[in-house]
């Protein structure tokens, strides 16, 4: 069963929106090569490939983009999550296909091993390969125990959104940021 979560939603600053995008856009071409992996080693070879196998291959193919590595692992775990909840309700809809679509562009996620946040409430987000991390005050306090942080695209109102989830409570909290107002 999956812990309950709560989920703060903080703005990104515009300044920031094309290196998040390029970050989005390294998620959605290792979500394309996980989905041309997999499929390809199934209809060749008659096997699902484990998931295991798939985060060591995406660590050795994609060693240059500005990506952390348990970033590229949460990549990875999101398709075989989708894989796994479609195998799961094939069995009560024999319709149901498997996840194919590959992604331009998908939400971007940090684990709980690369997020710190410190005291006075600042995030720290870092992006791989030696680039600076990028720190942001917020009103969270230092003691939550973070899980994860996705960049959301919101197409309606054409913005960036950060989530912070933590354990705990299911909800969803608007989060004010000293920084974007």
């Amino acid at each position: 069963m999956q812990e309950a979560m709560r989920i703060y939603k903080m703005p990104v600053p515009r300044e920031l929106h094309p290196k998040f995008r390029e970050l989005q856009k390294s998620a959605g071409r290792i979500y394309s090569k996980i989905v041309f992996l997999v499929r390809k080693t199934y209809k060749r070879k008659g096997f699902w490939i484990f998931e295991n196998a798939v985060k060591k291959f995406i660590a050795l193919w994609i060693r240059g983009a500005p990506v952390h590595a348990p970033s590229k692992q949460a990549v990875v775990e999101e398709y075989f999550d989708a894989l796994k909840t479609c195998f799961t309700g094939r069995k009560s809809n024999s319709g149901l296909k498997l996840p194919f679509r590959t992604s331009i562009c998908r939400s971007f996620t940090w684990k709980n091993i690369a997020v710190k946040l410190f005291r006075g409430g600042t995030l720290r987000l870092p992006f791989g390969n030696g680039a600076e991390p990028w720190y942001t005050p917020t009103i969270l306090s230092q003691g939550l125990d973070i899980r994860r942080v996705e960049i959301v695209y919101n197409k309606r109102v054409n913005k960036r959104l950060l989530y912070v989830a933590k354990a705990g409570d299911s909800s969803v909290v608007g989060c004010w940021c000293p920084q974007q107002m």
